[in-house]
C-alpha cells in the first residue's frame, strides 16, 4: 500500500479535486469571494457581480416601479438555467440568499427614486458592496465544506474575500457614480445647448 507521505498527497490531491468541483459549480452563478480563490475565472466573475449591483441599484432607481420585478427574474431564471442544465449542478438553499440580496438591491434602488442626492448614492453603492460580501461568505461558509463550521472557519471565509472586497468597493463607487451622473451631464449639455442656440436666433 502506499506509504504515509503518498496517503497524505493524495488525500489533499482528493480534497483539492473536491474544492474545485464545487468552486466550478459556484463560479456559474453569482459567485462568492472566499470560494473563488485562485481560480483562473476570478476577475470575470468579480466584474459581473459587480455589474448586477450597480444596474440593479440603477433600475430600481430609474425603472418603472411595474416593472421593478422583471430583472429579479431574469436573474434569478438565469441561475437556474446555467446551474441545473448548463452546468448540471444540483440546486441548493444558498440560491436564495442571493435572490433576496438581488431584491434587497431593487429595493435600496426605489428609495433613490425621490431623494438621489451623490452622497444617498455612494452610501447604497457602498452598502451594496458591505451586504453581499457579508451574506454570500456567509452563505458559503453555511452551504459548502470548503471551511471549518466554526466560529474560526468563519473568519477564515471572510478573511479569504477581503483582498477582493477591496477592488469591488472601489468600482462599484467608481461605476454607480458615473451611471448616475451620466443622465444628469447629458440633460445639462442638452439644455445648455438648447439656451445657446435661443440666445443665437434671437
Amino acid at each position: 500500500g502506499p506509504s504515509g507521505k503518498e496517503e497524505d498527497h493524495l488525500n489533499d490531491e482528493g480534497r483539492s479535486a473536491a474544492e474545485q468541483q464545487q468552486v466550478g459549480r459556484l463560479s456559474s452563478r453569482p459567485s462568492f469571494g472566499g470560494e473563488l480563490e485562485g481560480i483562473g475565472r476570478l476577475d470575470d466573475e468579480l466584474d459581473a457581480r459587480s455589474r448586477d449591483r450597480r444596474e440593479l441599484l440603477f433600475f430600481g432607481a430609474r425603472g418603472p416601479r411595474r416593472q421593478i420585478l422583471v430583472p429579479l427574474a431574469l436573474l434569478a431564471a438565469s441561475d437556474v438555467i446555467l446551474t441545473t442544465m448548463v452546468y448540471r449542478y444540483p440546486f441548493s438553499w444558498d440560491h436564495f440568499v442571493t435572490w433576496a440580496w438581488y431584491a434587497g438591491m431593487l429595493w435600496l434602488g426605489t428609495s433613490l427614486k425621490q431623494n438621489a442626492g451623490a452622497l444617498r448614492i455612494l452610501g447604497s453603492a457602498l452598502a451594496g458592496s458591505v451586504s453581499f460580501f457579508l451574506l454570500s461568505n456567509f452563505a458559503v461558509w453555511a452551504a459548502w465544506d470548503m471551511y471549518p463550521r466554526t466560529a474560526g472557519g468563519l473568519l477564515t471565509c471572510y478573511g479569504a474575500g477581503v483582498p477582493f472586497f477591496r477592488h469591488a468597493v472601489a468600482g462599484d463607487l467608481l461605476f454607480t457614480a458615473a451611471m448616475f451622473a451620466t443622465p444628469v451631464v447629458v440633460h445639462a449639455v442638452s439644455e445648455w445647448r438648447q439656451k445657446s442656440g435661443d440666445h443665437i436666433a434671437a
